[in-house]
């Protein structure tokens, strides 16, 4: 998805890991352990906190955005309400003995979120019906109409699935990032290619993608578009 950075939006894919590391949780028993699930409705006030924690470009854009909501109704909420089956969150836990869902030592450092079709999501975001889900939203018709339409300005074709990944400092590196780009790609229907478009300052996110299967396609004043071909059937 694109969207030029603004006072009002933040870059796109604002925060990435480091460079991956092994996918399993440490083993340092004084370290705390990352497990990967599907999103929950209790999630929501999490992943839209670390949204904007991560909005300018990776660092805290909470002083950006006297509105959150400005932020979070672009970037986050309306995927959390209308793709939930394709949000997963990275969920950090202080016992490594004890990492079960809904542990109450646990907390949710990050997550991946998106849609299947880009085009069907882009619609569904204009039309606003989330909104009332949603609580409200300061998005009025021309801004989200002016939002949806530059997520088409991308690959829809060859890539109809778009994500976007977010973690919060300290969740970054070890390979959370990869993990949970891959449970999102599991998530798709076979054969679905995915895009993410990255701020183009944002060095970090651009050296990322290749190492986890990314391609460069193109890169406009909105971002660098990275595309993942869907796997060929064996």
């Amino acid at each position: 998805m694109t969207a030029a950075p603004t006072p009002d939006a933040p870059a796109p894919d604002a925060s990435v890991p480091d460079a991956p590391g092994p996918d399993s949780p440490t083993s340092d028993p004084q370290s705390p352990t990352f497990t990967i699930r599907p999103y929950r409705p209790t999630d929501r006030a999490a992943v839209e906190r670390i949204c904007l924690e991560t909005g300018d470009a990776g660092r805290d854009a909470t002083h950006l955005h006297p509105d959150p909501r400005e932020l979070t109704h672009r970037w986050a909420t309306p995927y959390l309400l209308l793709d939930p089956e394709h949000a997963f969150v990275a969920e950090r836990h202080s016992d490594s003995d004890s990492h079960s869902d809904g542990d109450a030592d646990s907390a949710v450092v990050g997550y991946v979120l998106g849609t299947a079709d880009t085009r069907a999501f882009a619609t569904a975001f204009a039309q606003g019906d989330w909104a009332e889900a949603a609580g409200g939203t300061s998005l009025d018709e021309a801004a989200r109409h002016e939002h949806a339409a530059h997520m088409l300005e991308s690959e829809c074709d060859g890539f109809p699935a778009h994500l976007h990944i977010d973690l919060g400092e300290g969740a970054r590196g070890g390979g959370l990032g990869r993990r949970l780009i891959e449970r999102f790609v599991r998530s798709l229907p076979p054969g679905t290619g995915v895009q993410v478009v990255v701020d183009p300052a944002n060095t970090g996110a651009l050296a990322f993608y290749p190492r986890v299967g990314f391609e460069r396609r193109s890169q406009s004043a909105d971002g660098v578009v990275f595309g993942l071909s869907a796997p060929r059937p064996e």
